[in-house]
């Protein structure tokens, strides 16, 4: 091969051998950490009296206010792994069921959190009925609303079960953003 040729391969070996460090370094320890995330949660059980809608999965800067004002709150990235259901029955047997639920991630233990998700008179998921779980709950709402691909019976009732976590100080630009 003459220069010409192994001149661009060089320089495309370069850039490939540095983004594949810059990526091992900072974004594949929260990608493998999602990822026991994400498998640990689809080992979970769900209650007879309920029907799988749509799930949820987010890795990044979750709270706005947080990445804006990177003076004052810590930084770093969440991970929630989700999904809503509906259900017939009461709210209590539903907690109840997943009270009793725990998932282990690395040598920790989780719990699982159930959200009951409030619907509006037109049918559709009440943007801000999660109020009292504070603006990430309000943001959660908005995102699950704002999606088109959720089908809803307009006389369900449904709830979300998720695993959240935060973890601070992260290199991963997705949680810096």
């Amino acid at each position: 091969m003459n220069k010409r040729k192994i001149l661009p391969l060089i320089v495309f070996g370069g850039i490939l051998g540095l983004c594949t460090f810059l990526y091992v370094g900072t974004m594949f320890p929260q990608d493998l950490k999602f990822y026991r995330y994400k498998k640990a949660f689809s080992e979970i059980h769900h209650p007879e009296n309920t029907r799988f809608i749509t799930n949820y999965r987010f890795l990044g800067a979750f709270d706005t206010q947080r990445v804006m004002y990177k003076e004052t709150f810590p930084q770093g990235c969440d991970y929630i792994v989700g999904e809503m259901r509906e259900y017939t029955g009461t709210q209590e047997s539903i907690k109840a069921f997943y009270a009793m639920q725990t998932i282990i991630i690395g040598q920790e233990e989780k719990g699982l959190s159930v959200k009951f998700i409030p619907i509006n008179q037109e049918g559709r998921i009440d943007r801000y009925g999660w109020t009292e779980y504070g603006p990430n709950g309000v943001r959660l709402l908005e995102s699950l609303a704002s999606s088109p691909f959720i089908p809803l019976d307009l006389h369900g009732s449904f709830y979300f079960v998720s695993v959240w976590d935060f973890e601070i100080l992260t290199s991963d630009m997705r949680c810096l953003f």
